[in-house]
């Protein structure tokens, strides 16, 4: 099981050790991907960050990053650190950019044009977003949006990507973790978190994760690695994607991570695991609680009402641990303090069955708002009761 922090922490040194090794004359755009990627964590009170970001603006000042077109997406990669800063330098990064990729577009999508190189267009995308004037904006997002098509992972999601910035239309994708090539698995990873509304559901963006955690030990994040048993050696805009990733995947903790370090009553887990792995919230609840209701009934004796029908529900919690002689002891009830928990505890698992079954066994499961993380506080809700169960007496 992926430790997402601890490994946050070493990705995170090791593409620091990486860029410090990085001319941003001899290779731009791995500086600036670098450069984006690093101030996704803030750039205020960052002494490193505000050194970079002065060596960036005298680049970006020099002949060499406007010489041609191949710098652009190094640029404009660049340009959107500057906009998030509101610096003022970011209007003149956007008009340069502007007009050299009006130029390049003037001259037509041949076969080796920049715009069809992934990185550029996602760089430039990133930059200028929807500045483009209308027809520029509009023939550029046409041109993401077939590419995003295409059947080379690593080209569909920087364009999509770039798509998506350019405020284009992009159905969302189903990225399957096993049919991912191991050099893909690094823009999938960040492409899921940076973009989870574009990915089709959660098993996309944990197929993604598992694939990681399935091949990391073939993978090297060391740029100089070779040899013993690596499969592939990382470049730094991988580990910088991966670092992208790992920040997006950490600022809410992923719930089946949460699920799978909580230590639930065995019969909870069991109950609940595969219907919560796959996201059906409400149904593990209903499922775990039904699990619950069942081991009382059956630990009090299957008890009945006068007429001989099976006490359920409300009645028989009251039945179980209320009644003035419960079937069920949580304690020797001999204290105040002992009696007041009985009765604590009888509240709670009468409103186990009024608010977590009972709506969930009534209502359509599409019409109850049950985000991932209330579900997790009702199933260790339901967890508690049924150690407590266990230890009670008759």
């Amino acid at each position: 099981m992926l430790d997402y922090y601890r490994l946050r922490s070493s990705v995170k040194e090791n593409l620091l050790k990486q860029w410090q090794q990085i001319d941003i004359a001899v290779d731009p755009l791995v500086y600036a991907w670098v450069t984006l990627v690093l101030c996704q964590e803030g750039i205020n009170n960052n002494p490193l960050l505000e050194q970079v970001l002065e060596q960036d603006r005298q680049w970006l000042k020099s002949d060499e990053a406007w010489s041609g077109y191949g710098h652009l997406g190094s640029a404009g990669l660049l340009c959107s650190v500057f906009r998030r800063l509101t610096d003022k330098f970011y209007e003149q990064l956007l008009a340069r950019i502007i007009e050299s990729v009006r130029e390049l577009w003037n001259r037509g999508l041949s076969k080796f044009s920049r715009l069809n190189d992934p990185d550029f267009i996602f760089g430039v995308a990133v930059g200028v977003g929807d500045q483009f004037p209308d027809d520029l904006l509009q023939g550029l997002r046409q041109h993401c949006e077939r590419n995003a098509q295409l059947e080379n992972w690593r080209r569909r999601l920087l364009f999509a990507a770039a798509a998506h910035e350019l405020k284009g239309t992009i159905s969302p994708f189903y990225i399957q973790g096993s049919d991912l090539e191991v050099h893909e698995i690094f823009p999938a990873l960040w492409f899921a978190g940076r973009y989870p509304s574009l990915v089709k559901d959660e098993d996309s963006r944990r197929g993604t994760w598992e694939a990681f955690d399935r091949l990391k030990e073939g993978i090297s994040l060391e740029s100089s690695a070779n040899g013993g048993g690596i499969l592939y050696t990382a470049s730094p805009i991988d580990v910088a994607m991966l670092y992208e990733a790992l920040l997006n995947q950490t600022r809410a903790i992923d719930p089946v991570t949460l699920f799978n370090n909580i230590p639930f009553h065995p019969e909870i887990r069991r109950a609940a695991e595969s219907l919560f792995v796959k996201g059906e919230y409400v149904m593990s609840v209903f499922q775990a609680s039904v699990v619950f209701i069942d081991a009382v009934k059956n630990r009090s004796g299957y008890p009945t009402d006068k007429a001989g029908k099976p006490l359920d529900g409300v009645d028989l919690m009251v039945h179980a641990f209320g009644s003035k002689s419960p079937a069920l002891k949580f304690n020797e009830l001999k204290t105040q303090a002992e009696r007041n928990e009985q009765r604590g505890l009888s509240c709670i698992a009468e409103g186990l069955v009024s608010a977590f079954r009972n709506p969930k066994g009534h209502v359509p499961a599409p019409n109850i708002a049950l985000d991932p993380y209330e579900a997790l506080d009702q199933l260790a809700t339901i967890s508690y009761l049924m150690r407590r169960l266990d230890s009670s007496r008759k």
